[in-house]
């Protein structure tokens, strides 16, 4: 490029010795090439700055996925916990409630047996020795009057054994509902605290799938910084292209207007559409974002020609070529990139779905993907450029 901008200054040089006397340009296209040269200088500058950023952000992002993952583990062992303390306290409460009613029913009968005792006791009491009397006086001989005392003493006896072992049988399910109770106060403490944490646990997810989401945003507009960027650079090699072209011609005199050549280069371009590219979304031909400079999120440079779709529509290769790339990126979304030969490529944009993959052949008018919105995208559009030895150039001197 030195070299190549020596040689026109002396081009230049000569070429001044023939202008009309007088003739003096304000800025001589040497020093609008250099100018260029430093702003494509800069503009790198900035776009290395730029992918640095977008690296380490990329890298806090990656970090803060890695804590997100181990966060909903914890969150899903933290769940279970839950659901198992409350399986456990609704069991605990039935077997309370079932020993409330065994408690009832111990207590009913304790209390039926004691009165039955009492009203023996007091009939015993009540009629004394008439009883004893009347059973000597009924009783054949010594050993059967022996034998009814004695089954009258057996009875009281009974009672008795009767009305301790329901006291006993009541005392025993009173204590077991008493643990029971002790368990469930313990358990309502192990509830709350596994509900607190599994809150807890949720909260910070949330917070960091924020932040990831933060991340990505700020990972979108690194991106279209850098697109910007790239754009500015490609238009300055443009611009730079066509000065020399410019101080050639002085020297030269005016190139022929007879074929559509580019500032890249344009031998390959002009051969390239001799025959065209064909329209890439049968379903529309409406533009609106056109190439060229524009006002979206700030002046910049649009790098190819938007024309809005219904989602879902047929995108198809503009030309036969190789797929050079199909992916996905925070800016472009959903992309295909088909090489097609002398440095040329076509690029499509925001799809839906793509239907290529890298590496794959593609004659031209293969479905190649659907219109989406994918990316840094308003609505269903395809968004076509060209590409030219690296640089984006006009569509439209191409279909």
């Amino acid at each position: 490029m030195k070299k190549m901008s020596r040689a026109l200054a002396f081009l230049l040089m000569i070429s001044m010795l023939a202008l009309p006397a007088g003739y003096r340009p304000q800025a001589s296209i040497q020093s609008q090439i250099n100018s260029k040269q430093q702003e494509i200088k800069k503009l790198r500058d900035k776009y290395s700055a730029t992918q640095n950023a977008i690296s380490d952000v990329q890298k806090k992002k990656q970090e803060m996925e890695d804590t997100v993952r181990e966060l909903d583990n914890q969150l899903s062992e933290a769940v279970l916990k839950y659901n198992s303390l409350m399986n456990r306290q609704e069991t605990l409460e039935e077997e309370i409630d079932e020993a409330q009613v065994q408690l009832e029913a111990a207590t009913e009968k304790e209390n039926q047996q004691y009165d039955n005792m009492k009203l023996r006791i007091q009939y015993m009491y009540e009629v004394g020795d008439q009883s004893y009397l009347e059973i000597l006086l009924t009783s054949k001989n010594l050993v059967d009057f022996i034998n009814n005392v004695t089954y009258i003493t057996e009875i009281s006896l009974y009672d008795r054994k009767m009305l301790t072992s329901y006291q006993e049988t009541k005392q025993q399910i009173a204590d077991n509902k008493a643990l029971l109770e002790k368990d469930r106060t313990e358990l309502t403490g192990l509830v709350a605290d596994a509900k607190q944490q599994s809150d807890d646990i949720e909260t910070m997810l949330a917070d960091k799938n924020a932040q990831v989401a933060r991340y990505e945003k700020d990972i979108a507009i690194l991106e279209g910084e850098k697109e910007d960027y790239q754009a500015k650079i490609d238009e300055r090699n443009n611009q730079i292209a066509a000065l020399e072209k410019q101080a050639a011609s002085v020297v030269n005199g005016p190139a022929s207007t007879g074929t559509n050549t580019s500032a890249d280069g344009g031998g390959s371009q002009g051969g390239s559409s001799s025959g065209g590219f064909i329209w890439p979304c049968p379903a529309s031909h409406y533009i609106t974002d056109d190439y060229g400079y524009r006002y979206y999120k700030g002046y910049s440079f649009h790098s190819g020609i938007d024309i809005a779709a219904g989602m879902g529509s047929s995108i198809i290769a503009a030309g036969s070529g190789t797929v050079a790339s199909a992916g996905y990126s925070n800016s472009m979304g959903n992309y295909v990139m088909i090489a097609h030969g002398n440095g040329i490529v076509t690029v499509y944009m925001h799809a839906s779905a793509l239907m290529v993959s890298t590496g794959q052949s593609v004659s031209a008018g293969q479905q190649i993907a659907l219109v989406g919105s994918t990316g840094d995208s308003t609505g269903p559009h395809l968004h076509f450029s060209v590409r030219v030895n690296g640089g984006y150039v006009n569509p439209w001197d191409y279909l």
